[in-house]
């Protein structure tokens, strides 16, 4: 059965609903959305309690990152790329590429 929404209830669209859970609209989206509360047309809405109950219970795994990744993110250090630069290149975050770096220092 349908989830009964309450009256008056506030329901978030896409951006809306991203900056509720604190992500960009495409990390919410490539986060798996949560299973909209009502459809609009071709409009998604979820509220507050179902976006804070997902941000709650949704899986957070971090990638493993292999000894070949690791050593491209270092050999892209060397070759003197940026952070950014070589986090879009190996598909990684900004922060694990500092992170490897980092590591590799210490």
């Amino acid at each position: 059965m349908p989830k009964t929404i309450p009256r008056g209830a506030h329901l978030h669209g896409l951006k809306e609903a991203a900056a509720v859970v604190g992500m960009t609209p495409q990390g919410f989206i490539k986060a798996g959305t949560p299973e909209p509360d009502v459809w609009i047309n071709d409009t998604r809405g979820w509220t507050t309690e179902t976006l804070h109950e997902w941000q709650r219970t949704r899986p957070r795994g971090r990638r493993t990152l292999t000894d070949e990744l690791r050593a491209r993110i270092l050999a892209m250090h060397e070759e003197g790329r940026s952070i950014a630069e070589t986090a879009a290149a190996c598909q990684v975050s900004k922060s694990t590429v500092a992170r490897v770096r980092a590591d590799a220092r210490a």
